[in-house]
Order: C-alpha cells, then sequence, then structure tokens
C-alpha cells in the first residue's frame, strides 16, 4: 500500500484584470475618477495649532509663557495647553 497523491493543478500566474468598454467614456458618473489626475492644493496653511504638555499643577506657568510670546491659546487641560501660531507672511 503506497501514499501517493495526486498532483496538484498548476495555476496561471498572470494578473487578471477586467476590461472596460467605458474606456473612451470619461463623463461618465458611474466611473470612479483616477486620484493622479484630480488637483491637488499644496498651498500651505494661515495657522498651525500646537499641543504643549506639562506635568500636574504647572499648566498656569506654560499659559503665561504662551500669552507672553503672543500666541492664541485655543484650551487647557491640566496635561497641557492647546494653541495657534499665525503663518508669517
Amino acid at each position: 500500500m503506497t501514499n501517493f497523491k495526486k498532483p496538484i493543478p498548476k495555476k496561471s500566474l498572470r494578473l487578471k484584470s477586467k476590461r472596460s468598454d467605458r474606456k473612451n467614456f470619461p463623463n461618465d458618473p458611474r466611473q470612479k475618477q483616477n486620484p493622479l489626475k484630480s488637483e491637488w492644493d499644496f498651498s500651505k496653511p494661515d495657522s498651525f495649532e500646537y499641543h504643549a504638555s506639562c506635568p500636574d499643577g504647572l499648566s498656569g506657568l506654560l499659559r503665561e509663557e504662551v500669552i507672553e510670546a503672543g500666541l492664541k491659546i485655543i484650551s487647557e487641560n491640566r496635561g497641557g495647553i492647546f494653541f495657534k501660531v499665525q503663518q508669517k507672511p
């Protein structure tokens, strides 16, 4: 008695892709828009938001430093301060 196994059929390693008959109709709303062809906005933002962290009890000192620097405080918690910095022209 022998344990011969049937050979495993080889599968094709070809990449299968569907051809679309709608290639010639780019204005068809059912087709996805190619992100590579869309326009990208690389402009810089007007301001940046940061979070400065600090140990418990020192947020008051950190708040004073942020105010002295002329920055706008967005919010404050016991772990730090969120503030906004305007970009210089």
